[in-house]
């Protein structure tokens, strides 16, 4: 269903969306150098191992590197914050923290606005469908180790906006069974919650997503992912507790 969809969903090949571009696959934090000291002036960037010419709607998202993970300021409007109204109450080391947070939110705000001055960038995020045709070939790859269940729910998604995309005058080939999507829902449903559980215990224990914690505070984070074990719900979550030796790892599969 997927190959027989693609030539629909595709912008035209003569247009900038499609146009050939170089792109680095992993533009995050642990593949660039900055200078020790003084501004954060770019040293170099490492990890192009893997780096190809695709279509250039193919990584029109921001750039990892630059995504406010925090939780400290809000994101809702055009600019984040603000800072709380008690910020001078609060000890020296929480106000430094909560204008760091405004300074990693506002760069990715600011990425945010530059981008979309960009009018090859603003005709790629005009499509409805622009997350399906980044994400739809990894999707495809990684259900090999993560399962089918995001590639199945972006079909999913193709399908119930198919005339949007592709016109009324195109055959939809994606076609899945009254029984199958209850399936998928159940499933679905349980895949999201395990994913949130370990977005959650991920930022609360101030972990990068490939397990990364400082010297500093190993052994404090590896003694509560150790007593995970008494309050993970695997009816649930639909699945073991995932910080434990054997279990599934995204960076080692």
């Amino acid at each position: 269903m997927y190959i027989r969809s693609i030539p629909h969903i595709l912008p035209p090949n003569d247009s900038d969306a499609c146009a050939p571009t170089l792109w680095h696959p992993g533009f995050t934090l642990h593949n660039l150098f900055v200078s020790a000291t003084g501004p954060g002036n770019l040293l170099g960037v490492i990890g192009w191992q893997h780096a190809a010419i695709l279509p250039y709607f193919s990584f029109a998202s921001i750039p990892p590197a630059l995504v406010y993970h925090g939780n400290k300021i809000s994101m809702e409007g055009p600019l984040p914050g603000p800072l709380p109204a008690n910020l001078e109450e609060l000890s020296l080391d929480e106000q430094a923290e909560y204008r760091l947070h405004l300074r990693l939110a506002n760069r990715h705000k600011l990425y945010e606005a530059e981008a979309q001055l960009n009018p090859r960038r603003q005709a790629v995020c005009s499509l409805t469908h622009i997350d399906e045709l980044m994400m739809l070939p990894t999707y495809v790859v990684r259900s090999w180790t993560d399962g089918v269940f995001n590639l199945r729910q972006a079909l999913v998604y193709l399908r119930h906006n198919w005339v949007a995309i592709a016109g009324s005058d195109t055959p939809c080939p994606i076609e899945f069974s009254e029984e199958e999507m209850a399936e998928h829902e159940r499933q679905w449903e349980g895949f999201q919650c395990r994913e949130g559980a370990v977005s959650l215990i991920s930022k609360a224990l101030q972990f990068e997503k490939d397990g990364l914690v400082s010297h500093e505070d190993y052994d404090d984070v590896r003694e509560t992912i150790g007593m995970l074990g008494e309050t993970w719900d695997e009816e649930i979550t639909g699945s073991p507790v995932p910080f434990k030796d054997g279990e599934y790892s995204y960076f080692l599969s």
